[in-house]
């Protein structure tokens, strides 16, 4: 129409820039993505070598304890009854042997009950006597006296009193009934055995009608004290606790009761055995975790040169192995099957073999080499991907920033378009204004 002016495409476009930015910064981020990629595979390649190098570093533990001399010098001992009693090996001095065992008696603690002259119905009432109760005994074998004076207390406060003794220790028994109570006082050695018996019960006064009764028909021994007895293949011995210390030496028995058993004291392989089977629990771990690992779904994919460790670990376990006490299902270490530890072949190669220590230690030293070496070698391989981790690391960063700033310099450009847009929008209303007002006027 005559009299207008258009600026065609400068305004009005319906561009939207941000879109626009927003759609370019996810193609940009596409290369980031990619090397995003690479970093989480060489991450699940560490993890994996993580796991292969702990695997082999705990075989630390079992391979000193095969080293140590101690391991081969362990003893057990067994009863066929062990209802009798418990026992102990020292196997620094302890022998092996088999002997027969019984428990003739157990230690027994002396005990006296103790009456008072009249019925005593209220232990906490004051007895209304004065005087002293003296109670002799044997401490070791040495004649001792513990003194009460009941004078002004009951019979509770006499029993807190014994009872702070080293020595002897008090109760208070009812020989009468619930509804007619007679209270006396039950005292007992605190050891065992004759040398800790109690020798006799007096009160001061001398006279049984007032204060503590000690005549036997009331004031007796209710328990004798008593050794423990037991025979070792026939021979009687006693002690004055249940106790028996190095009878044979390096052998301590705990009698429990009454009764006979056999008594076995052998070699204890349970520290071989354990550290062993450790051993090959871990070589078929590691096994089954190399092939999988470097598999084609593996994360090790192509790192073929992790199996000379289990090939190399199969290369000393195979020093044992010619031994018999180490077996696989299948065929050599190319098998499936797993690596097993045979313990009755192995029991019989430490019994019967006497280099059997010598041949385990060479074992465990040489093995122990073999691990450091390996080990050295995949904390190296660890190393070198945890450099291509940092540097994939940095060279995202670096693109993020690149793609930040090319982003945002576009944004500042639009936004200057954008008003100088505007700007031609505006002038382009005011011609048109002018030009509809020109003609007016004109016409």
């Amino acid at each position: 129409m005559a009299g207008e002016i258009n600026f065609s495409g400068l305004s009005n476009t319906g561009f939207d820039y941000d879109a626009y930015l927003s759609k370019l910064a996810e193609l940009k981020s596409i290369s980031i993505q990619n090397i995003q990629a690479q970093q989480t595979k060489i991450v699940s390649k560490q993890t994996s070598i993580v796991s292969i190098k702990s695997a082999l570093s705990s075989l630390s533990s079992p391979l000193q304890k095969l080293q140590q001399d101690d391991t081969y010098q362990n003893l057990e001992a067994s009863l066929s009854n062990s209802k009798i009693a418990s026992v102990s090996v020292d196997a620094s001095s302890a022998q092996t042997g088999e002997y027969e065992l019984e428990v003739v008696q157990k230690a027994r603690a002396n005990s006296y009950v103790v009456s008072w002259s009249q019925d005593i119905d209220d232990a906490s009432k004051t007895l209304g006597a004065n005087g002293q109760l003296s109670i002799e005994y044997k401490k070791d074998g040495q004649d001792q006296s513990l003194t009460i004076d009941y004078s002004d207390k009951s019979l509770n406060d006499i029993v807190a009193q014994i009872n702070q003794s080293e020595d002897l220790k008090a109760t208070i028994v009812n020989t009468g009934s619930n509804t007619n109570p007679s209270y006396k006082l039950l005292i007992t050695a605190k050891n065992t055995g004759l040398d800790n018996a109690i020798t006799g019960v007096s009160d001061s006064d001398g006279d049984d009608t007032v204060g503590f009764d000690t005549r036997s028909s009331v004031t007796y021994e209710t328990l004798q004290a008593q050794d423990a007895q037991i025979k070792l293949n026939g021979m009687l011995f006693t002690s004055v606790t249940d106790r028996f210390e190095n009878i044979l030496s390096g052998v301590t028995i705990e009698a429990k009761e009454a009764g006979e058993s056999s008594l076995t004291i052998k070699k204890n392989y349970n520290d071989i055995e354990s550290s062993l089977k450790k051993i090959l629990d871990t070589y078929n771990t590691l096994k089954d975790t190399i092939t999988k690992e470097t598999g084609k779904s593996g994360a090790l994919k192509g790192e073929t040169s992790l199996f000379s460790i289990t090939r190399g670990f199969f290369g000393q376990i195979s020093e044992l192995a010619r031994y018999g006490f180490i077996q696989s299902p299948g065929d050599g270490e190319t098998a499936k099957g797993k690596l097993e530890l045979d313990r009755e072949k192995l029991e019989d190669f430490l019994q019967n073999n006497a280099n059997a220590a010598k041949i385990i230690k060479d074992f465990a030293r040489n093995t122990e080499n073999f691990v450091s070496t390996y080990t050295d070698n995949l904390t190296d391989m660890n190393n070198r991907y945890t450099q291509q981790v940092d540097r994939l690391q940095k060279e995202m960063e670096i693109k993020s920033n690149r793609i930040h700033e090319e982003l945002s310099a576009m944004r500042k450009r639009f936004i200057k378009v954008n008003a100088y847009l505007s700007q031609l929008k505006s002038l382009q209303t005011s011609i048109e204004n002018f030009a509809k007002s020109f003609t007016q006027n004109n016409q």
